[in-house]
């Protein structure tokens, strides 16, 4: 499908926060990554971590490399 387009939304509640970066065909979503960043506490001091929190695929676009898009 050639009408692929990546979206990147923010969001935050409380405090975490991060972003989805969607891959649309066309108006659907085909894959999806949500990447956070948030404050954790070690010992006495407080860092800010981040990492991929999930990644995800309907079935009927799975083995497109949708996911190793949104990945990339």
């Amino acid at each position: 499908m050639s009408d692929l387009k990546i979206v990147r939304t923010h969001h935050q509640r409380g405090l975490w926060k991060g972003w989805k970066v969607a891959l649309l065909a066309g108006e659907e979503e085909a894959s999806r990554l949500w990447v956070v960043v948030k404050p954790i506490r070690i010992g006495s001091a407080t860092v800010t971590i981040g990492g991929i929190a999930g990644v995800g695929t309907p079935e009927k676009h799975r083995k497109k490399g949708y996911a190793s898009r949104v990945m990339d």
